[in-house]
């Protein structure tokens, strides 16, 4: 299940329902405009999109089956780049904009037929290009730019697979990612010194692109049928960072691996 609630400045934890209709310490920690926004959800619909499998298998099991909450100021980033895709979706001739379509591709028999969901950004028809929006911190960037951001390279050649089965060509996959802390002295030590960063993607085989996300695909349903999911790896968890302070669902997590 998706998230269900807030958890509020002073640890409190609240049903979205009960904070969008009243706030119970009678002073709004965000506009209810935008605590509304980020209260939408989407429901787990039984097939798996691109960027819940290269999350670790156990934090998109317990996102799917945990009634788990969120803070609604750490979803600051997110908002910043949804906002700046909104600004981008002016139609232009031969770009299509895919922020609102969702694509699928087939993975193929075995154990189970598996379709992949996604929902890439923006195909540019004359450039034969598909361009993904990034906003992330510096520290992130520089890992792309250096080719160690694997999970971004997957990402946008399972998107060009998706737009492909449609027959359109893409020759080029670029990421344009704006740096958060750009112009800053940490993100210019990491080689960062425009605000805005063009990364091209390398094409992978299109087989081991397949491979890796039915991989994840058929993890994923051995933990919905079994009920436990395996930890997350090092590279998922980003040295553990993530279950540090990225994971809304480390709660829970720890309690699996008590059992």
């Amino acid at each position: 299940m998706p998230a269900v609630g807030f958890i509020c400045p002073d640890g409190t934890k609240i049903k979205f329902r009960d904070c969008l209709s009243a706030c119970r310490e009678g002073r709004r920690c965000l506009s209810l405009p935008t605590l509304r926004f980020i209260s939408r959800q989407r429901e787990w619909q039984g097939i798996p999109s691109v960027t819940q499998l290269l999350k670790g298998t156990r934090q998109a099991f317990l996102e799917i089956t945990r009634p788990y909450f969120i803070d609604p100021k750490s979803r600051a980033y997110s908002l910043l780049g949804i906002s700046t895709h909104g600004k981008l979706e002016t139609p232009v001739d031969d770009v299509i904009w895919l922020s609102e379509t969702p694509l699928t591709l087939n993975l193929g028999g075995g154990l189970f037929t598996c379709t992949l969901s996604g929902i890439p950004d923006v195909y540019d028809g004359i450039e034969r290009t598909l361009y993904d929006y990034k906003t992330s911190g510096s520290y992130a960037v520089a890992q792309a730019i250096n080719g160690e951001k694997r999970e971004w390279v997957l990402q946008l050649n399972a998107y060009r697979l998706m737009i492909e089965r449609l027959g359109y060509r893409v020759d080029r996959m670029v990421i344009q990612a704006i740096a958060r802390d750009g112009n800053t002295w940490i993100a210019k030590k990491r080689g960062i010194d425009e605000a805005i960063v063009m990364i091209e993607m390398p094409r992978m085989d299109d087989n081991e692109v397949v491979s890796y996300f039915r991989k994840k695909a058929e993890a994923l349903r051995k933990a919905l049928d079994t009920g436990y999911a395996p930890p997350c790896s090092d590279e998922e968890t980003w040295g553990g960072k993530r279950c540090e302070k990225y994971c809304d669902v480390a709660d829970f997590c720890r309690e699996m691996e008590k059992i």
